[in-house]
């Protein structure tokens, strides 16, 4: 493997990362945009949050695009591979199974953050149902959003060879070695 292509891998992984953050942002981003619309004849209150949320989206989304499918130009932009005398590392680790251990480090990040998170939420939401609370709808969309980040968490570890196969044909990646599962 030459450090090009390990920095290549490393910068997808962290495009992915920001993924994850857009997904996050998104669910707030929803959220605030109906808030918006609520107060929209009221008063503008919600607006420079709404602003610097699609701000954020923005940056989050250029960045993942910039790690994902630009990660060459940014190589050579920050240098990452000048120190390097050889040309090939002596490890040799195929990039599936590199890219089946950050699936699997992503998904496993996802699952123990968001399960706490969702029972912490369906606690907050019962509590909330029996007093006959305000914030019940915007609970159940918090709720939705944690139960999907599992359910995606779930499908990533489940589905992680086909995603493997199809990150490795799109992005003309060949396969070294056998890999087993």
């Amino acid at each position: 493997m030459s450090p090009r292509s390990l920095f290549n891998v490393i910068l997808k992984i962290i495009g992915i990362f920001f993924i994850k953050e857009i997904i996050d942002s998104a669910q707030k981003l929803v959220i605030d945009f109906l808030y918006f619309l609520k107060v929209l004849n009221g008063g503008s209150e919600a607006g420079p949050g709404l602003i610097f949320l699609l701000m954020i989206v923005v940056v989050y989304a250029t960045f993942a695009y910039l790690f994902i499918f630009k990660s060459n130009m940014i190589i050579d932009k920050l240098k990452l591979t000048d120190d390097f005398e050889h040309e090939d590392f002596s490890m040799v680790i195929a990039p599936s199974v590199l890219l089946k251990l950050a699936l699997i480090v992503a998904s496993a990040f996802l699952l123990i953050t968001e399960i706490p998170n969702l029972m912490g939420l369906l606690f907050s939401y019962f509590q909330q149902s029996q007093v006959g609370s305000f914030g019940q709808s915007q609970l159940l969309a918090y709720c939705l959003t944690s139960a999907a980040k599992i359910v995606i968490a779930l499908l990533l570890i489940g589905e992680r060879k086909r995603i493997i196969e199809f990150v490795e044909e799109r992005f003309g990646i060949k396969p070294t070695g056998d890999e087993s599962e």
